[in-house]
């Protein structure tokens, strides 16, 4: 299952994100799994005229067990720096689904409503969620599900839904991928603050995922979504980790 499906025991990916053609973030990935353990680190930054505007960096990582294809995760950590202020997330996943939290700043400080205990049990961080969603990919029934997620602040849903497949060429993949569309659906936690006029969540996002690698699950290839102030496009630029700087497609 899960083990079988990452035999090599690490994936290392970077992603370019641009909004409205023009480069705007950089996200490189890197996940391992030793048996039934796996661990998930991401560093991410806002780039080019919306790291003027926001100024974002951001690190997490995750720990946690991979059961048949079930992803638990058991400690989870994000720190980042948004519009200069450090903020931090620390989430330890209990045995009996109890997720024990702590954020900074709080949720008053944040100009949110707090998360109700009874709204995050037996729920997962945005990291494990995405483990999960190559996971349920690389199954009979290909993309779909609903996963329940709680990011140490927000809580929400995202629904995971096939589209069939299309066509795709690219660097690390010509041929037919998994059209994956995500939505998600907003249940508590979420900022009254308007951070940047114009900037809004999508309603959707459509993903194209390819097995690359024998023994990987099926991996985003690209990303799209129209977030308000122009098209995102998300784009895989390495495997095996980031070998030119941000901006330089493969």
């Amino acid at each position: 299952m899960a083990a079988e499906l990452l035999k090599t025991g690490r994936i290392a990916l970077a992603y370019d994100i641009y909004l409205g053609g023009f480069l705007a973030g950089m996200v490189d990935l890197e996940a391992r799994l030793n048996g039934t353990d796996y661990m998930i680190r991401s560093e991410s930054r806002t780039l080019g005229i919306l790291d003027f505007l926001v100024g974002f960096v951001g690190q997490a990582e995750v720990a946690g067990k991979a059961n048949d294809a079930v992803i638990r995760p058991t400690r989870y950590r994000t720190e980042n720096l948004w519009f200069g202020n450090k903020r931090f997330v620390s989430n330890d996943y209990l045995a009996d689904g109890t997720v024990r939290s702590k954020a900074q700043p709080t949720a008053a400080q944040d100009d949110r409503v707090p998360v109700p205990e009874s709204l995050t049990r037996d729920t997962i961080d945005p990291l494990s969620a995405s483990f999960q969603a190559a996971l349920n990919a690389a199954g009979k029934d290909g993309c779909h599900g609903t996963l329940d997620v709680f990011d140490g602040r927000r809580r929400y849903n995202v629904t995971l839904t096939s589209l069939g497949q299309q066509h795709l060429d690219g660097p690390f993949h010509d041929g037919p991928t998994q059209l994956c569309r995500v939505k998600r659906k907003r249940i508590a936690g979420f900022s009254t603050r308007v951070w940047l006029p114009g900037l809004k969540g999508p309603p959707w996002m459509d993903i194209w995922m390819a097995t690359l690698r024998p023994g990987y699950p099926p991996l985003p290839l690209r990303a799209e979504a129209d977030i308000g102030m122009g098209a995102m496009v998300v784009h895989l630029v390495a495997v095996d980790g980031r070998k030119l700087p941000p901006g330089n497609l493969p």
